[in-house]
């Protein structure tokens, strides 16, 4: 195995900008225009207007809200915070709201072991990869940072089951020191084992007390979406103590519509086929029905859509608030594992064929790729942004990516510019060994300089070091298990 050349001319754009118009690129989308007005739920993923799903919607003259309070524009909004928009038939915005599904404190930290926090109770799976994390200034530079059983107050956005587990797109420090009165706790989801003489109920495994909380008009009662606002967080009992609890949603997770109404939702399958009707499953909570009429974009059947996988659905509600399916869509994973580079960057091509090269690899940027500007937190970041090695000194990024099979190329799901501190990364499965050599993601890694340190063909590895001449030569490497 012999380095490659990786020095940079216009060859290299050439060639970048030929694999892009070859397949597989796929530039950000604008929402079309024509027919009723349209509830779209997903993931923020830029700006520039708001990019939600990959597609961009208008909002100029867009009411925004924030957990039910007005704001001025869009500058408060962030990306891997989900929301919901009320899409007019021009493919505006013509409303923009955002609720967290959880601000609580960190009780349990396991994302090394299983990729999950527990917060008040709850289970955050964080292992999507384009989940944004904001460290806030607390010092904690990654989710596995945070102390458990902490005073680490932390915001959630993300897809809910209801019953106890989220699906995170955004995790963001709030307080790395939380204190009674500093801000209000706040928990979302489906009351059970409500005890109306103790005045307490749990939402996944917290306890809820409720003895001084100021009540809904609706009576409290087993199977009741809510939210519950604590001031004064934990008693003695280790129970959360309740100042409000409010009903969300008409006590339910499907969306408040009308008989007809056109809904597009991004989301976490809840509930799968498998754990109820056949043909019913839920997304973020809401209830889903598919049909002989149902479209399945990437081939699959309603026998796949189990807990878990993240799917896009198009279809109207009926008179029950049940989304009645016209269109499924699967997102395609990465079967042989998460892959990261970390890297600077060669050659940007942000046109239609939209892709960036990063040690000689290039990697093609997707629609609903997440853009995040650690280094200058540039609130509309995109790609046109990104300085390139032939434009001058080239951005050191962060990637995300996944393999697509079909075009033989990586995918980005998240791209993040961060300080350029002189190490590049790669990490991902080794598929090939010729002594002192190895490659990762494509990308050539001279070990020799690792004592310890010989991973085989199929390994999972992480490797840091210098990128030079078409070769990574590591300082530290590790093999996960």
């Amino acid at each position: 195995m012999k380095p490659r050349n990786a020095a940079l001319s216009a060859a290299v754009m050439t060639a970048l900008l030929g694999l892009t118009a070859c397949g597989g690129g796929s530039s950000s989308g604008t929402a079309a225009s024509g027919g009723a007005t349209t509830t779209v739920s997903g993931v923020i993923t830029g700006f520039g207007s708001v990019y939600v799903n990959g597609v961009r919607y208008p909002t100029t003259g867009s009411t925004i809200t924030m957990d039910d309070a007005p704001v001025g524009d869009d500058t408060a909004l962030a990306q891997g915070m989900v929301v919901t928009l009320e899409v007019n038939e021009s493919g505006e915005a013509e409303s923009i709201e955002y609720d967290d599904e959880l601000e609580g404190l960190v009780q349990a930290n396991n994302v090394a072991a299983s990729g999950t926090l527990t917060v008040m109770g709850m289970t955050v799976n964080i292992t999507d990869s384009r989940l944004v994390y904001d460290a806030n200034d607390s010092g904690f530079a990654t989710l596995e940072d945070i102390p458990g059983d902490s005073t680490v107050s932390v915001e959630v956005s993300g897809y809910s089951d209801g019953s106890g587990v989220i699906y995170a797109t955004r995790v963001e420090v709030k307080d790395d020191d939380w204190n009674i009165g500093d801000s209000e706790l706040e928990i979302k989801g489906i009351i059970t084992s409500l005890d109306a003489g103790a005045t307490t109920f749990s939402i996944g495994t917290q306890v809820v007390n409720y003895a001084t909380a100021t009540l809904p008009s609706t009576t409290l009662a087993d199977g009741l979406y809510v939210e519950v606002k604590s001031e004064d967080g934990f008693n003695g009992s280790s129970e959360l103590i309740a100042s409000e609890i409010e009903i969300e949603d008409d006590g339910d997770m499907d969306f408040d519509g009308e008989d007809g109404d056109e809904v597009e939702i991004r989301g976490v399958i809840t509930e799968g086929t498998n754990e109820g009707d056949p043909e019913q499953f839920r997304v973020n909570g809401q209830l889903v029905e598919i049909s002989g009429a149902t479209v399945f974009e990437d081939g699959f059947t309603f026998a796949d859509l189990v807990a878990g996988v993240t799917v896009e659905v198009e279809g109207e509600l009926n008179a029950d608030g049940m989304l009645l399916a016209a269109e499924v869509g699967l997102e395609e994973e990465d079967e042989d594992g998460e892959t990261e580079i970390k890297g600077v960057v060669e050659a940007v091509d942000a046109g239609a064929g939209s892709a960036i090269m990063v040690m000689d690899i290039t990697v093609l940027v997707e629609s609903n790729t997440v853009f995040v500007d650690e280094r200058d937190e540039e609130h509309l970041f995109n790609l046109d942004m990104i300085v390139s090695e032939l434009e001058g000194t080239g951005d050191m990024v962060e990637m995300d990516l996944y393999w697509n099979a079909s075009e033989e190329i990586f995918v980005a799901t998240k791209i993040e510019r961060v300080e350029d501190d002189g190490e590049s990364e790669v990490e991902g499965e080794v598929t090939a060994v010729d002594a002192p050599y190895i490659v990762v993601a494509g990308i050539t890694v001279d070990i020799s300089g690792v004592g310890g340190f010989s991973p085989i063909v199929g390994d999972l590895v992480e490797v840091e070091g210098s990128y030079d001449a078409g070769v990574l030569t590591a300082t530290e490497g590790e093999i996960d298990d």
